[in-house]
Protein backbone atom coordinates (compact mmCIF):
# COMPACT_ATOMS: atom_id res chain seq x y z
CA UNK A 1 0.00 0.00 0.00
CA UNK A 2 0.89 3.54 -0.98
CA UNK A 3 0.29 6.38 1.51
CA UNK A 4 0.16 10.31 1.36
CA UNK A 5 0.54 11.98 4.32
CA UNK A 6 0.15 15.84 4.97
CA UNK A 7 2.91 17.40 7.10
CA UNK A 8 1.08 20.04 8.36
CA UNK A 9 -1.64 19.68 10.74
CA UNK A 10 -0.72 15.55 10.87
CA UNK A 11 2.95 14.81 11.39
CA UNK A 12 3.98 18.77 12.51
CA UNK A 13 2.50 21.69 13.94
CA UNK A 14 3.70 24.78 12.19
CA UNK A 15 1.25 27.28 13.02
CA UNK A 16 3.54 28.76 15.11
CA UNK A 17 6.65 29.16 12.80
CA UNK A 18 4.38 30.41 10.29
CA UNK A 19 2.90 32.94 11.94
CA UNK A 20 6.53 34.48 13.48
CA UNK A 21 7.49 34.02 9.53
CA UNK A 22 4.70 35.35 7.82
CA UNK A 23 4.21 38.53 10.34
CA UNK A 24 7.91 38.92 10.02
CA UNK A 25 8.55 39.11 6.80
CA UNK A 26 5.37 41.35 6.12
CA UNK A 27 6.18 43.83 8.63
CA UNK A 28 9.00 44.32 6.93
CA UNK A 29 7.59 44.75 3.22
CA UNK A 30 4.74 46.85 4.62
CA UNK A 31 2.02 44.38 4.07
CA UNK A 32 -1.47 43.77 6.41
CA UNK A 33 -0.68 40.54 8.16
CA UNK A 34 -4.17 39.30 9.22
CA UNK A 35 -3.77 36.51 11.80
CA UNK A 36 -6.87 34.13 10.37
CA UNK A 37 -5.72 34.42 7.21
CA UNK A 38 -2.61 32.07 8.07
CA UNK A 39 -4.11 29.04 6.55
CA UNK A 40 -4.73 31.29 2.97
CA UNK A 41 -0.87 32.29 3.31
CA UNK A 42 0.47 29.13 3.61
CA UNK A 43 -1.42 27.34 0.92
CA UNK A 44 -0.31 29.63 -1.32
CA UNK A 45 3.21 29.04 -2.98
CA UNK A 46 5.37 32.12 -2.22
CA UNK A 47 5.49 33.76 -5.81
CA UNK A 48 2.13 33.92 -5.91
CA UNK A 49 1.41 35.29 -2.01
CA UNK A 50 3.69 38.22 -3.03
CA UNK A 51 2.30 39.40 -5.88
CA UNK A 52 -1.37 38.98 -4.61
CA UNK A 53 -0.54 41.07 -1.12
CA UNK A 54 2.84 43.04 -2.17
CA UNK A 55 1.66 46.15 -3.70
CA UNK A 56 4.93 47.54 -4.95
CA UNK A 57 7.01 46.74 -7.55
CA UNK A 58 7.26 42.80 -7.47
CA UNK A 59 10.74 43.27 -8.63
CA UNK A 60 11.22 43.01 -4.73
CA UNK A 61 10.48 39.19 -4.48
CA UNK A 62 13.87 38.12 -4.55
CA UNK A 63 14.46 40.38 -1.14
CA UNK A 64 11.23 38.85 0.26
CA UNK A 65 12.27 35.22 -0.57
CA UNK A 66 15.95 35.69 1.02
CA UNK A 67 13.71 36.87 4.22
CA UNK A 68 11.52 34.44 4.08
CA UNK A 69 14.36 31.70 4.46
CA UNK A 70 16.56 33.71 6.81
CA UNK A 71 12.86 33.67 9.21
CA UNK A 72 12.05 30.39 8.29
CA UNK A 73 15.45 29.20 9.33
CA UNK A 74 15.25 30.97 13.13
CA UNK A 75 12.18 29.74 13.66
CA UNK A 76 12.17 26.03 12.41
CA UNK A 77 12.59 25.00 16.06
CA UNK A 78 9.02 26.55 16.68
CA UNK A 79 7.48 23.80 13.95
CA UNK A 80 6.40 20.85 16.68
CA UNK A 81 6.24 17.22 15.86
CA UNK A 82 2.65 15.44 16.38
CA UNK A 83 4.48 12.26 18.07
CA UNK A 84 1.41 10.08 17.89
CA UNK A 85 1.05 10.33 13.81
CA UNK A 86 5.09 10.05 13.49
CA UNK A 87 5.14 6.34 15.07
CA UNK A 88 2.46 5.78 12.80
CA UNK A 89 4.32 7.31 9.51
CA UNK A 90 7.67 5.28 10.65
CA UNK A 91 5.51 2.05 11.62
CA UNK A 92 4.35 2.71 7.82
CA UNK A 93 7.85 2.61 6.56
CA UNK A 94 8.98 -0.01 8.66
CA UNK A 95 6.70 -2.38 7.24
CA UNK A 96 7.62 -1.45 3.44
CA UNK A 97 5.23 0.98 2.59
CA UNK A 98 5.50 3.82 0.41
CA UNK A 99 5.23 7.27 1.53
CA UNK A 100 4.69 10.16 0.18
CA UNK A 101 4.78 14.09 2.03
CA UNK A 102 2.73 17.13 0.89
CA UNK A 103 3.53 20.48 2.25
CA UNK A 104 2.98 24.27 2.48
CA UNK A 105 6.81 24.48 3.67
CA UNK A 106 9.54 24.59 1.33
CA UNK A 107 11.08 20.74 0.57
CA UNK A 108 13.99 21.70 2.16
CA UNK A 109 12.56 22.26 5.69
CA UNK A 110 10.24 19.37 5.59
CA UNK A 111 13.15 17.01 4.86
CA UNK A 112 15.15 18.89 8.10
CA UNK A 113 12.17 17.94 9.84
CA UNK A 114 11.45 14.36 8.69
CA UNK A 115 15.06 13.10 9.07
CA UNK A 116 15.39 14.95 12.59
CA UNK A 117 12.74 12.60 13.62
CA UNK A 118 13.87 9.03 11.85
CA UNK A 119 11.76 9.13 8.80
CA UNK A 120 12.65 8.54 5.30
CA UNK A 121 10.41 9.10 2.33
CA UNK A 122 10.08 8.65 -1.26
CA UNK A 123 9.25 11.67 -1.97
CA UNK A 124 8.31 15.67 -0.65
CA UNK A 125 5.64 17.23 -2.78
CA UNK A 126 5.44 20.92 -1.71
CA UNK A 127 4.68 24.36 -3.15
CA UNK A 128 8.33 24.90 -4.58
CA UNK A 129 7.61 22.01 -6.69
CA UNK A 130 4.21 23.11 -7.89
CA UNK A 131 2.34 26.37 -8.66
CA UNK A 132 -0.89 25.12 -7.15
CA UNK A 133 -1.43 25.62 -3.40
CA UNK A 134 -2.80 23.29 -0.93
CA UNK A 135 -5.13 21.89 -1.08
CA UNK A 136 -4.35 21.09 -4.89
CA UNK A 137 -4.98 17.94 -6.81
CA UNK A 138 -1.89 18.69 -8.22
CA UNK A 139 0.29 17.75 -5.75
CA UNK A 140 -2.05 14.47 -4.99
CA UNK A 141 -1.26 13.67 -8.39
CA UNK A 142 2.73 14.55 -8.12
CA UNK A 143 2.76 12.28 -4.92
CA UNK A 144 0.87 9.47 -7.19
CA UNK A 145 3.22 9.71 -10.14
CA UNK A 146 6.48 9.90 -7.40
CA UNK A 147 4.84 6.62 -5.53
CA UNK A 148 4.26 4.87 -9.28
CA UNK A 149 0.95 4.62 -7.52
CA UNK A 150 -2.60 4.54 -8.32
CA UNK A 151 -5.06 6.58 -6.72
CA UNK A 152 -6.85 3.13 -5.42
CA UNK A 153 -3.52 1.70 -4.18
CA UNK A 154 -2.74 4.99 -1.88
CA UNK A 155 -4.02 6.19 1.39
CA UNK A 156 -4.04 9.92 2.18
CA UNK A 157 -3.31 10.66 5.74
CA UNK A 158 -4.35 14.06 6.56
CA UNK A 159 -6.67 16.16 9.36
CA UNK A 160 -7.76 18.76 5.83
CA UNK A 161 -11.28 18.10 5.31
CA UNK A 162 -11.14 19.86 2.01
CA UNK A 163 -7.41 17.82 1.07
CA UNK A 164 -9.74 14.75 2.00
CA UNK A 165 -12.13 15.94 -0.21
CA UNK A 166 -10.10 16.26 -3.37
CA UNK A 167 -8.52 13.08 -2.72
CA UNK A 168 -11.81 11.06 -2.15
CA UNK A 169 -13.17 12.82 -5.91
CA UNK A 170 -9.60 11.70 -7.41
CA UNK A 171 -9.93 7.95 -6.22
CA UNK A 172 -7.36 8.29 -3.27
CA UNK A 173 -9.08 6.68 -0.12
CA UNK A 174 -8.55 8.68 3.14
CA UNK A 175 -7.34 7.93 6.56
Amino acid sequence: MNYIVEFEGTLADADGCFEKVFSEAFSQFGMPFEKERLKDYVSLPLDRLFSEYYTGCTCRFRDFMTMYIGLFDSHFGLITPMEENLSRVRELIRSGANVSVISGCYEMYVRRFLEKHGLSVQSVVSTDRTNGGIPDGTMLSMCLSDLHSEPGETVLISSDTRLKSIASEMGIRTD
